[in-house]
């Protein structure tokens, strides 16, 4: 599996974009949308698959793929994520790629009813929701 899908920080404007989105063997294959329900960490959203909701973020391709995902298990297993394979749809249709996920929803965390990390980030700027 040479794919995987982000819908948080390491999206292109995220701020750990430089992990993935930004380098030069990555590339990004357009917004992609997987089902789940996205919950506020704070500093990062988490994505609980299932379900009926959407989860926006974008779908990348690396044949180094392996290597990257080497790179980032011990950062996300650190803060509480495992990596599975999720379906998501994008422009040409339906794939499988890797994502990094929770079993279960984080107790006492917001869901981030939008389903975009992206909207909620924009919503606390205006002012509409607690800082992340």
């Amino acid at each position: 599996m040479k794919q995987i899908f982000v819908y948080g920080t390491l999206m292109a404007d995220g701020l750990h974009a430089d992990l993935l989105s930004r380098r030069r063997d990555v590339k990004l294959l357009g917004p992609a949308r997987c089902r789940g329900a996205l919950y506020d960490l704070g500093e990062y959203p988490a994505l609980v698959p299932g379900g009926r909701s959407w989860v926006a973020g974008e779908l990348y391709r690396s044949d180094d793929l392996e290597e990257i995902l080497g790179a980032l298990d011990p950062l996300e297993k650190e803060a509480g994520f495992e990596r599975r394979l999720v379906t998501v749809r994008w422009k040409l249709g339906e794939t499988d790629a890797w994502a990094f996920v929770r079993s279960a929803p984080p107790e006492g965390k917001a869901l981030i009813a939008s389903g975009s990390f992206k909207a909620r980030l924009r919503e606390v700027k205006r002012g509409g929701g607690r800082s992340v």
